[in-house]
């Protein structure tokens, strides 16, 4: 079965060792983090021009927003003007009172009943009222609820002290009074629950042009707020304010702020009072946006009053007259859209949240993908990199096996045939050799067939190591009593050419290894070393503890000795079975060529290694590490 890139990603990285993991980590990061950086700008910048475009969608949606209100406004006041004048220049109203001013019964009845229908069909007038040139109630219909209602005449009430009665009242003919928007009071008192209203009103005239009342419509201002507050607040975020030329609230999000003016404990509730650079600069101009820290204000003045329109200041006192007139230019209320800094930065926020999540995932998928391409890398480098070092190894191998078989053709050869002659020479001619000559005879026999056995150990144990057929079975061992054995089996070698052995290691020096492996390498060199060495020379071992870069201890054992040393170019060749030859010591003794070819792969096994140091003429000393364990 075929196996996906990811799976095949995951063995290639398993197979992995320890320092090409490192590797490929590094190498990743080394081209991640540019890439993580650029998208990160790449984000950052983005962001910065989306919340850019934002702003500016917010600032055009508001001014449009905002600008919806007046063509509302202006129309529900033309409605309104248009209503009361149908009212107004009915012939029946001409026809109610007579020269006396008293009222014609059965016209009133008439006009009651057009007045209901009319709240009925409307329903935004909250009252329709004819009052008399006192203030007297005549008609009036109220809305309830939208159930219209023909107020009995026993419930009538007196409104000639009210200032929107005075302030129509003293109006020409066709002339209109439009009130504040304020709360309606009833009875002297803030009708509850609270009714925020527009009285608009003009004279009524008899059939001789005389003054005799007024015609008075209750408009309803909670349907003109929520009208404004559907077409304004849309976009969820915002908060309407609708504010008078007083900078009072008449509508707010938090409705403990609204009329301010009608309550005497309130006078100082007011947007005036609490922002008070922000409404300076609301109230110096018709329209405007600006940003502040608290947020996006957004405003538009609406002037409601049309041509032939006037208005008062009116009163939030139940009896209390208008101090002044007011003209179509002081008459105003701003519509204000505000977006508080916390709403912008909350929607700034997701979007942030959501780039961050792009940005995580684009991260991980891109690290990902780094990743791959570098173990894929890594993984057809170390792949050629085999490649190179089997064919290194085969061309190794074949040279090994080439002086593997030299030395079997030659090395064995030689001894073999010196063993054939003087064997033959024994054999044939035994009678006519004295005893003397038979011993060295003999002797030779011996000598050659004992260096053809060591020839032949070392080969056997070298192939053994190069088949991985040699056991390592490290333990802890007195390096002091392996330093005397190594002695011990060589003195006759040292005494026959009076060579002094020395042994400088310290007691209690454990050192965790092989002990065939060590005992052998000591052994080898320090034979070595007696062969090499002419007479009256020394042989010297010691120990000492040592620390590499990398803060690794290990015991450095150095065999030293008075000999010939070693030219220094042969000094690279000494562990190459490739390049290493046989040399004579300094009585003509023989060697196999593989006894420090076995000593570097005995060293090798246990982690350590030997350096050679050597000058001719001078001496040489073998330098052999072994790792500390434990310590």
């Amino acid at each position: 079965m075929k196996k996906s890139k990811s799976e095949k990603s995951k063995q290639e990285y398993k197979s992995l060792d320890k320092n090409k993991k490192i590797q490929v980590w590094k190498r990743t990061l080394l081209f991640f983090i540019p890439f993580f950086i650029f998208i990160l700008a790449l984000s950052s910048i983005t962001l910065a021009l989306h919340k850019k475009f934002e702003m500016n969608n917010f600032k055009e949606v508001e001014t449009r927003l905002i600008n919806t209100p007046i063509q509302i406004i202006k129309q529900d006041f033309t409605d309104i003007s248009s209503d009361l004048l149908t009212l107004t220049n009915q012939s029946e109203i001409r026809r109610l009172f007579d020269s006396q001013g008293n009222i014609n019964k059965e016209i009133l009845d008439r006009l009651a009943m057009d007045y209901k229908m009319m709240s009925g069909f409307k329903s935004k007038y909250d009252q329709i009222r004819l009052l008399d040139e006192n203030g007297m109630e005549i008609i009036r219909i109220n809305l309830n609820g939208g159930n219209p209602a023909i107020v009995e005449k026993e419930n009538l009430q007196n409104k000639g002290k009210r200032y929107y009665f005075y302030d129509a009242f003293k109006l020409e003919k066709n002339q209109v009074f439009i009130s504040p928007l304020d709360l309606n009071i009833e009875n002297g008192e803030i009708e509850k629950p609270l009714k925020p209203m527009i009285r608009i009103g003009t004279p009524i005239f008899d059939g001789n042009n005389k003054k005799r009342g007024i015609a008075l419509l209750n408009f309803l201002g909670d349907s003109l707020i929520q009208n404004i507050r559907e077409n304004v607040n849309i976009v969820n975020i915002n908060e309407l304010m609708i504010l008078n030329s007083d900078g009072y609230w008449l509508y707010s999000p938090n409705p403990d702020e609204e009329w301010g003016f009608m309550y005497e404990n309130k006078k100082d509730v007011s947007f005036k009072n609490r922002s008070p650079e922000e409404w300076k600069t609301i109230n110096s101009a018709n329209s405007g946006q600006f940003e502040t820290e608290s947020g996006l204000f957004t405003f538009e003045t609406v002037f409601p009053l049309l041509e032939g329109q006037i208005s008062t200041t009116g009163s939030g006192e139940a009896y209390q007259s208008s101090s002044e007139e007011l003209d179509r230019e002081e008459y105003y209320w701003k519509i204000v859209s505000f977006i508080p800094a916390e709403n912008l930065q909350k929607h700034y926020n997701k979007r942030k949240i959501d780039a961050v999540i792009l940005l995580f995932i684009f991260s991980i998928l891109g690290f990902i993908a780094f990743f791959k391409i570098y173990i894929n890398y890594v993984y057809k480098r170390i792949n050629n990199k085999k490649i190179i070092e089997s064919e290194q190894k085969l061309r190794e191998s074949n040279i090994i096996k080439d002086k593997f078989f030299t030395i079997i053709a030659h090395d064995l050869k030689s001894p073999f045939t010196v063993l054939l002659g003087f064997s033959e020479m024994l054999s044939t001619n035994l009678d006519n050799y004295d005893k003397a000559k038979q011993k060295d005879f003999i002797d030779l026999i011996y000598t050659h067939t004992k260096h053809t056995h060591k020839l032949l150990d070392n080969l056997l144990a070298w192939s053994r190591l190069q088949r991985d057929k040699i056991s390592f079975h490290p333990d802890n061992l007195d390096l002091l009593n392996i330093a005397n054995e190594a002695f011990a089996l060589a003195s006759a070698r040292a005494e026959k050419k009076k060579v002094n052995l020395v042994n400088k290691i310290n007691k209690d020096i454990i050192i965790y290894a092989d002990n065939m492996m060590l005992s052998t390498t000591i052994r080898n060199i320090v034979v070595n070393a007696i062969k090499f060495t002419p007479e009256y020379g020394s042989v010297t071992i010691d120990c000492k503890t040592i620390t590499d870069e990398k803060m690794n201890e290990y015991y450095q054992i150095s065999i030293s000795d008075t000999g010939i040393g070693i030219p220094e170019k042969n000094i690279p060749n000494l562990f190459d079975i490739t390049k290493n030859t046989s040399t004579l010591g300094t009585n003509n003794e023989k060697g196999t060529g593989l006894g420090l070819i076995l000593c570097k792969e005995f060293i090798d096994k246990h982690n350590g290694n030997i350096v050679v140091e050597s000058e001719e003429s001078k001496g040489t000393t073998f330098l052999i590490s072994i790792p500390i364990i434990g310590k």
